[in-house]
């Protein structure tokens, strides 16, 4: 090991410095990239609470009766655009464990390429950074694509068309609820809006009319 020893102690502090971000950084990428592979981990290292939530349950009744959970509750967490009209990039969406670890890998060999050339310490460290940003974001596009792919071949909510459900969160007049409508043999919770004058009531059987701004739905009180 002496010559690896001749060789670290000839580099720079700056490169050394590199070199320990990442190195580990890359291992870590290629574990993470190993598990994906063999199906763990599949969910880009992040926890979304801003997918749908299926309930496998029964309607009872209609109007005011409300509604009744026979089957329990399953909670989907898998940040599902078909139940969230809100999964467009975002700050947090970056801040994954895939992400950040990208971005340290990244910063390291591109830190240790610019210190290659001759730039000056300053420069090496500014322009790493920008690389290091721009892997982050490029990682987070590319499950935020992935994602929304899995998704189209699972639900087209212009499909819901016509269907009949449950208001589950009131519906104000001049507001956002929320509805349960049934599809691909599941409940599935969307937001709606009504153009009625009146609150739609938890309960309430209502008709899908419209589909807006992706996956809010506009409903109307069923006959």
């Amino acid at each position: 090991m002496d010559w690896f020893s001749l060789w670290w102690d000839s580099l720079p502090m700056l490169r050394q410095a590199l070199f320990c971000v990442a190195v580990p950084a890359t291992v870590i990428l290629l574990i993470q990239t190993v598990l994906i592979l063999v199906g763990f981990g599949g969910g880009g290292g992040d926890i979304d609470l801003s997918g749908g939530v299926d309930l496998d349950t029964d309607f009872s009744g209609t109007g005011g009766e409300g509604l009744d959970f026979h089957d329990g509750l399953d909670i989907d967490l898998s940040g599902s655009d078909a139940a969230s009209p809100h999964s467009d990039m975002s700050v947090a969406s970056l801040f994954t464990v895939q992400g950040i670890v990208t971005f340290f890998a990244v910063f390291g060999w591109s830190g240790l390429m610019f210190s290659a050339l001759g730039l000056w310490g300053w420069a090496v460290l500014g322009l790493a950074l920008f690389c290091g940003c721009a892997g982050m974001y490029g990682v987070a596009r590319i499950i935020l694509l992935t994602s929304r792919l899995a998704q189209n071949g699972t639900l087209d909510v212009t499909r819901l068309l016509g269907e009949t459900g449950a208001v589950y969160l009131t519906i104000p007049s001049k507001g956002t609820g929320k509805v349960m409508v049934q599809s691909a043999e599941r409940f599935v919770e969307f937001d709606a809006v009504s153009e009625a004058e009146e609150d739609l009531r938890s309960g309430t059987t209502v008709r899908v009319i419209d589909v807006r701004r992706g996956d809010l739905l506009v409903v109307e009180k069923a006959d």
